[in-house]
């Protein structure tokens, strides 16, 4: 029985059909994955069935009162709900059933009893007598058991946020299940819980992903979403792309043999068309009027990665790390030595946020190190593919940054890198801006593809690339001969690209946590001597529209050294975010200390605050903001949260002044490079002061 049924679907965006008269069937207990290369339409496939955007013509039907569930990473949730009671409200209609199969067994007679007893049948049935035991097994499985069950949903970050979210799915059991991304939040482990419960899903599942693996095991059909249509293949992935390698070749025998057909019966009407066989030559023109040609087979465009090799080989090791600190203020993790050998390919593993890119920077040279040494070849030619998709000038194209960059190469070579890493004719002439984060890994790729070295440093490379780009990487990892430093948290699949490996920082969230490490960041946070040049009442009384009733949002708030004070100020709720999760604990204790209980503490990233729009009256950040690797959209969602009228504070150190007892002089922010990115932000009336002649105090307004 088909529980869906898409029937002659048409959708357009500007420049080019995503679907064209496409139709296919999910059948009743089916598990298909959804399939295609980046900007073909699969997340947008997804809306379209969920009924959040309107196809341009054609049918979506889906099985009368079908139960669909989709994972909505933004769905609203009772953020004073604890995770255990969120998560108890899959099972709320078997609650009350079981509360009505109370009363009915206490009425007593023979009618209520026997209801009763069909009610608690179905209980059984929906394992609701197993709910704890099942809800155990979704937190543990998904890793939210260490965020604490009795933690409200409003001190979670949005990717725990997901987390929970899909575990309560998970525990609905609903007929249909449609999930984009699933794993784009989940570590390796919870990957693979994931997987299995998926396998055992006793419904219709929808998923899209980007993750062959995880596809390989979960999918027993795919929808192959390719140059306007879509095709339903049945079988595992691996299945299905030697299913569709034949179709392929099959098509292009066919469009071949059709084209020689055309040719030939077109030379015999032009031969033929004004001598005696004239009429049997009308007759074939006819023929080849009436018939349906075959639109020329259209190819993918397949990457093919081949990083140049510097002449100057390494002998030995190419680089050597002795107790090494890294962070800016304080140090991320404990001290880590390791050596990498010139031909070692090398994974460095660990959780979101952790470090993995601040110490790949340190290595660099690119951000100071706390202590310890690093030690690169003396021959060491790197290249380097950063994770954040940064370009300067994104107003211009593919083309012209890489002419800029290498202006000995003509237009036409550089065409040719770039078809090569990837990229559409079409999209290599416009601006970087509009083009998809997967085009843009490519062009970063492009430039190692022209720069020759000896010791490649990729992080993340493959978070927005399809499959077809992450399996040529993969192809040119192997075949590269140097150093390879890789941070991905898709190892598992590049590994086997090259065999044994290291893990270097496997348990660098472990070493993050350590007491010890802890508390010497605490301290560091918190010396007076440090902050002495800090008036905490005198700069929250000069912000411009304070009033005693404010409501604050201390982003970064570390040790709550300014969350207690604005605590203690204000009438009003003060949001302390962080992601250090012993942080937020820490201000827990220090706000029993100070006997203040107007603080709501949230472990999230500063880059997306869960909190609604115009929430907050004032923002403070810390000595935060030159810590974010992307300045603007971390200014952009500030701006969301404030409420018309009200202000963001920032201190910072200036970066003329000495670095003693701040971080280092090259990633400081200027009172003047800050003001022009808050107004770029939307903000207005940006006023600078300095507090001591190392740091400054900025505040600007939301108009």
């Amino acid at each position: 029985m088909s529980v869906v049924t898409v029937t002659n679907l048409n959708y357009r965006v500007p420049e080019k059909t995503l679907y064209k008269d496409a139709s296919f069937d999910i059948f009743q207990g089916e598990h298909v994955g959804v399939v295609g290369q980046n900007g073909a339409g699969k997340s947008t496939l997804i809306k379209i069935l969920l009924g959040e955007l309107l196809p341009d013509s054609g049918e979506i039907k889906w099985q009368k009162s079908a139960d669909v569930a989709h994972l909505d990473q933004y769905a609203e949730i009772d953020s004073d709900l604890t995770i255990q009671a969120c998560l108890e409200q899959a099972y709320t209609t078997y609650f009350e059933m079981e509360t009505r199969m109370n009363e009915y067994y206490m009425a007593g007679d023979e009618a209520s009893l026997l209801k009763a007893a069909g009610m608690q049948e179905r209980l059984i049935q929906s394992d609701f007598y197993a709910a704890d035991r099942l809800i155990e097994q979704a937190t543990r499985g998904l890793g939210i058991d260490a965020l604490g069950m009795d933690r409200k949903i409003s001190d979670v970050s949005g990717g725990q946020r997901a987390k929970i979210i899909l575990a309560k799915l998970l525990l609905e059991k609903p007929q249909i299940l449609l999930l984009d991304e699933p794993t784009n939040f989940l570590d390796k482990e919870h990957v693979e819980w994931l997987s299995e419960q998926l396998i055992q899903f006793p419904g219709t599942f929808i998923v899209v992903s980007h993750d062959i693996g995880f596809l390989e095991k979960i999918a027993k059909q795919i929808l192959d979403v390719e140059f306007g249509t879509i095709r339903k293949y049945n079988g595992s992935y691996s299945h299905f792309v030697k299913q569709k390698e034949h179709l392929n070749e099959e098509y292009r025998r066919q469009y071949v043999k059709q084209q020689r057909m055309i040719e030939e019966t077109e030379s015999y009407i032009r031969k033929n068309k004004a001598g005696v066989n004239s009429k049997m030559a009308r007759g074939r023109e006819k023929q080849l009027n009436r018939l349906e040609r075959l639109d020329a087979p259209e190819s993918a465009v397949r990457p093919s990665f081949a990083f140049p090799e510097a002449s100057q080989k390494i002998i030995g090791k190419s680089l050597v790390v002795d107790n090494l600190e890294v962070g800016y203020e304080y140090p991320l993790f404990s001290p880590i030595s390791f050596s990498i050998h010139a031909d070692e390919k090398v994974v460095i593993t660990g959780f979101n946020g952790i470090g993995k890119s601040t110490l790949l920077k340190t290595i660099l040279g690119e951000r100071e190190k706390i202590s310890g040494k690093i030690h690169l070849a003396n021959r060491a030619a790197i290249s380097y593919f950063e994770q954040d998709l940064y370009f300067e000038k994104e107003n211009r194209t593919a083309l012209d940054l890489i002419q800029t960059e290498f202006p000995f190469l003509s237009s036409k070579q550089i065409r040719q890198v770039l078809a090569r890493s990837g990229m559409k004719a079409e999209h290599i002439t416009r601006s970087v801006k509009t083009l998809s984060g997967g085009e843009q890994s490519k062009i970063k790729l492009a430039r190692l593809l022209l720069t020759k070295s000896n010791i490649l440093i990729l992080d993340e490379p493959t978070n927005h690339l399809d499959a077809a780009s992450k399996e040529a990487l993969k192809e040119a990892l192997r075949s590269y001969e140097g150093c390879v430093i890789l941070v991905s948290h898709e190892e598992k699949i590049l590994c086997r690209s090259y065999g044994p490996r290291n893990q270097i920082v496997e348990r660098c969230d472990e070493m993050s946590g350590h007491e010890g490490h802890f508390h010497k960041k605490a301290a560091f946070l918190d010396d007076k001597e440090r902050m002495k040049g800090f008036r905490i009442n005198e700069l929250i009384e000069a912000l411009p529209s304070f009033s005693a009733n404010d409501s604050f949002l201390d982003l970064g708030a570390g040790t709550g050294f300014f969350t207690i004070p604005l605590a203690m100020k204000t009438k009003g709720t003060v949001f302390a975010i962080d992601a250090d999760l012993k942080m937020l604990e820490l201000i827990e204790k220090k706000m029993g200390e100070a006997k203040v209980s107007n603080v709501e503490r949230i472990q999230a990233d500063v880059s997306k605050i869960p909190l609604e729009d115009g929430s907050v009256r004032h923002v403070l950040a810390s000595l935060i903001l030159h810590e974010v690797p992307d300045l603007q959209s971390v200014l952009a969602e500030v701006f969301r949260v404030i409420e018309h009228g009200g202000d963001i504070a920032v201190i910072e150190y200036e970066e003329e002044k000495m670095p003693d007892g701040g971080p280092p002089l090259h990633i400081r922010l200027s009172a003047e490079k800050l003001s022009k990115a808050l107004e770029e932000a939307g903000f207005s009336d940006c006023h600078a002061r300095m507090v001591d002649e190392r740091i400054y105090f900025l505040t600007a307004r939301k108009l």
